[in-house]
């Protein structure tokens, strides 16, 4: 069988084609696709299937790229991983940028994905200084993942003598969770800002108890603001999320948005 052949074979079980219907040219497979309209009802179904669909094209299928990045209008990786949501589309309103007034956003496949994303861009040997009550899947990264790679010290951050005392020479990030979960402890972000910029590190606000609606860290001075959007932003237990917010889309933005696409951590478009 010959390569071309192949490639037809697979665009042919790729699309959303008839038996009948043969693909002939690979520069345009969007012209094969199925619509809506066209699709069978399945017998006894009230309403039409829903489809969940994460098929992606390498390069050597579809011939001219350029041509289908330009039809689907989606931001496509070299790699061929499947377009990011469009949260992350800079030609559309940033809703989460633009809720927590942060200068750029990046949303994530889980809460936990957002945090663990930041940690990995710190320098290894970095110092965190992290809440006693830590919610328990972030707690498990410091303790378990990082283990070996980063310090942390895990402080009752309501007691600001105890956090400087905390403080070290390689003191990276203060990581804050208010209202915390499941203890609903409540920091002064402002204070804990200031203690940042003593000691010379940023400050990541875990904000998804208080929403952006009640409470918005980068306002009151927090570098990074972090959302598990399958909680409150969600509202209805239906997606799986998180979601990272920036003051400054500044070099170590710049690692989190890397370590974000090279690992992989994006939610399904």
């Amino acid at each position: 069988m010959s390569l071309e052949t192949r490639k037809l074979e697979l665009m042919q079980q790729l699309l959303l084609v008839d038996s009948e219907d043969r693909v002939e040219d690979l520069s345009k497979p969007w012209e094969h696709l199925k619509t809506r309209d066209n699709w069978d009802r399945p017998k006894g179904a009230e309403d039409d299937q829903v489809l969940f669909m994460t098929t992606c094209m390498e390069t050597w299928i579809v011939a001219d790229r350029e041509a289908l990045k330009s039809h689907f209008k989606h931001k496509f990786h070299e790699n061929a991983l499947p377009p990011l949501n469009d949260l992350e589309q800079r030609e559309r309103h940033d809703v989460l940028a633009k809720l927590e007034h942060g200068e750029d956003a990046a949303a994530f496949s889980s809460g936990n994905a957002a945090a663990l994303a930041v940690f990995q861009a710190l320098e290894p040997g970095s110092h965190i200084i992290a809440p006693d009550d830590m919610y328990h899947g972030i707690h498990r990264q410091l303790v378990e993942i990082l283990k070996g790679i980063v310090e942390v010290s895990f402080v009752d951050l309501a007691d600001l003598e105890l956090v400087r005392a905390s403080a070290k020479s390689n003191t990276r990030l203060i990581w804050i969770e208010t209202p915390s979960n499941p203890l609903l402890k409540i920091t002064d972000i402002r204070a804990l800002v200031a203690i940042g910029k003593e000691i010379g590190a940023k400050v990541a606000c875990d904000n998804t108890f208080a929403t952006p609606v009640f409470q918005n860290p980068i306002l009151l001075g927090a570098d990074i603001v972090m959302h598990s959007t399958t909680k409150y932003l969600g509202g209805h237990s239906d997606i799986l999320g998180g979601a990272l917010i920036c003051k400054k889309a500044d070099d170590f933005w710049q690692r989190i948005k890397m370590i974000q696409h090279v690992g992989g951590a994006v939610p399904s478009p």
